[in-house]
């Protein structure tokens, strides 16, 4: 039981934060992963919640899409340190593309200053 507890506590710690900011928006994402928890696989990543940090900007994104790619950056089968260092280098007043599956449609969507 403790290391189950540990290894979920790690992998908390060490994967994709689970709120961050892309563009002029805060996400709070739900990661599912696989493989080794200190760099496991990215299999999907759907948005939980979502909220403007500057006040009249429309994020675009809604809860529940999945989001397949930022910019040039891929999501699924990519390593969560790869997709982290990737979000984290994201500017807060940087246009960001995101490919999204909404209801499992296909959507592309910019979030721009």
């Amino acid at each position: 039981m403790k290391n189950t507890l540990f290894a979920a506590t790690a992998f908390a710690m060490l994967a994709l934060p689970l709120t961050s900011h892309a563009g002029n928006c805060k996400l709070d994402i739900n990661p599912v992963t696989s493989g080794f928890f200190l760099n496991p696989t990215l299999d999907k990543m759907t948005v939980r919640s979502i909220r403007s940090v500057k006040p009249g900007f429309d994020c675009k994104l809604q809860q529940g899409d999945e989001i397949v790619q930022i910019n040039t950056q891929p999501i699924r089968g990519q390593k969560a340190r790869t997709v982290q260092a990737y979000w984290k280098s994201l500017k807060q007043d940087q246009a960001v593309t995101f490919k999204v599956l909404r209801h499992g449609k296909p959507m592309t969507l910019v979030l721009e200053d």
